[in-house]
């Protein structure tokens, strides 16, 4: 029994060695085969010299922001103008050293002042629409008295206390008293701060006393990254079910309506529609709609395309969120033969601190004599002795067997619900009686259960007609784990090489 195994085994190696460059041969090929395509170099020339609209540049704000205080290149001081207490910070020194002779305060005196400053980021539009992810604040001073303290906050109120209150001689301080120095804290290991700056407050407060001069100052902020996640989908309504649709029929003088909806799938993240742009073929002629484009452009003879421009009328708008443009074209041209027509949209936006970036999708109309497809199916999906809880593959054929010049738009409506199940492709558009079958690849994880038959039917439909359909029957088995007591060869093999495995399983009725 053993010597006949390995020899089939041997005998399956050199077949898969021989077999394996032809199959990727086949690919390869496979990957070559053209297709027709927009030229969109063309059509985006066009546009940019005709739809020139864009956002302005207040909405493109990079992540990383500097707020310098003085000048810490030179060591040049601030000048009165630089210095910018908040009032609530005057009010809180004022509340806690009252400006009499001899005590603490920002202006009055000589001896046993505050040096203080209140960065205001929200106010310069700095992280608009995130949050600060992490910020380091950084000071050159001299330290002038055993006593003086660096003070960190967002001062709510004349009461409150500070967040980091620190001696200018003590850790993470660290400059002696005399001496000049840089200090570097990262306000992220402050417990609360960011919190608190993120939040109603908006500023950083900074004080310094009480007779120690500051050089310069500098907070170094960086916004979170966001990803609104925006989706453009354009349709085309198919006037016999009212549905929007990514492909309908037409004739000479029809009417057509097209749809652009742009949504925001992002999570708590804000974004603003720049410019929508509408490329339609030379045959559709714009007549109305919800919203009136800015520009139109007709160009007949370089691109044979018609640009629809509508420039910055969408607002802000958050995660959730759906805007929608709807217009109507009139069919002007007429074909001998059936043609179809690509109709296409792109939207460009910008979101919190990126970049511009743009989406572009597509919708068909096919004008001409409209001819009946026949949807076919080729194979059935049949297992049997697999494991529980594994992974199975097979597949089957999609064809059009109808008349000609009819074009097939076909859907994987329904499958078995044991098991999960996936279908690539699961759908398909445009398939003509002379196109070679559709290949639908299937993987199954199979249920759990041991000594079980599963039945069922993967129900393919074509889409313009759901009376035209076929069933794909499909069986299951999942045995008791008797593989468990097969020899350590074998269940190598049933592991690693789970093809060569069955075949064996079917010759020696294992």
């Amino acid at each position: 029994m053993s010597k006949k195994i390995v020899g089939i085994f041997v005998m399956m190696l050199m077949v898969a060695t021989a077999v394996l460059p032809l199959v990727n041969s086949l690919n390869e090929n496979k990957g070559n085969i053209k297709t027709d395509h927009i030229d969109e170099e063309k059509i985006s020339s066009i546009r940019d010299d005709t739809c020139g609209c864009f956002l302005i540049d207040s909405l493109n704000i990079q992540p990383d922001h500097v707020l310098p205080v003085g000048d810490c290149d030179n060591l040049v001081p601030p000048t009165e103008s630089d210095n910018h207490p908040r009032t609530l910070l005057l009010n809180w020194i004022a509340n806690h050293y009252n400006g009499v002779q001899g005590s603490k305060d920002c202006d009055e005196d000589t001896d046993n002042q505050y040096w203080a400053h209140s960065f205001c980021f929200v106010e310069s539009g700095i992280c608009p629409h995130t949050k600060i992810e992490s910020a380091i604040f950084e000071i050159t001073l001299r330290n002038d008295g055993y006593n003086d303290h660096l003070k960190l906050g967002c001062l709510s109120g004349i009461t409150d206390t500070w967040d980091f209150n620190k001696r200018l001689n003590v850790p993470p301080c660290n400059i002696p008293v005399g001496q000049i120095g840089t200090i570097t804290i990262d306000l992220g290991t402050i417990p609360g701060l960011l919190d608190d700056m993120n939040g109603l407050c908006g500023n950083l407060d900074v004080a310094v006393d009480d007779d120690s001069p500051v050089d310069c100052a500098t907070l170094f902020i960086e916004c979170e990254e966001c990803d609104p996640s925006i989706e453009l989908k354009k349709t085309v309504k198919d006037p016999s079910t009212g549905q929007w649709v990514e492909h309908i029929n037409a004739e000479y003088e029809d009417k057509v309506w097209f749809k652009l909806e742009i949504c925001n799938n992002g999570n708590d993240d804000i974004a603003r529609i720049g410019n929508v742009y509408d490329v339609m073929p030379k045959c559709f002629e714009y007549i109305t709609g919800s919203a009136v484009p800015a520009e139109t452009y007709y160009d007949s003879t370089s691109s044979n395309h018609n640009i629809l421009c509508w420039c910055d009328f969408l607002p802000i708008f958050s995660s959730g969120d759906c805007y929608e443009i709807i217009f109507q074209v009139k069919i002007t041209c007429q074909v001998i033969n059936q043609e179809t027509f690509t109709n296409y949209a792109e939207a460009s936006f910008w979101a919190c601190e990126l970049n511009e970036a743009s989406l572009v999708d597509t919708a068909e109309v096919t004008l001409g004599a409209t001819a009946d497809p026949d949807l076919w199916t080729i194979g059935s999906l049949s297992w049997s002795g697999v494991d529980p809880d594994s992974m199975v593959t097979g597949g089957f054929q999609v064809m059009n067997i109808g008349e000609n010049e009819s074009l097939l738009s076909w859907d994987i409506a329904e499958y078995p619900e044991w098991g999960t199940w996936s279908f690539n492709p699961s759908s398909g558009r445009s398939l003509k009686p002379e196109d070679e079958p559709v290949e639908v690849k299937v993987e199954v994880e199979t249920p759990d259960e041991k000594d079980s038959n599963f039945t069922g039917d993967v129900k393919i439909v074509n889409m313009d007609d759901p009376s035209d359909y076929c069933t794909i029957p499909v069986s299951l088995s999942t045995p008791e784990n008797t593989w468990l007591n097969l020899p350590p060869l074998l269940q190598w093999l049933r592991e690693y090489c789970p093809f060569l495995f069955q075949v064996l399983q079917e010759l020696l009725g294992l």
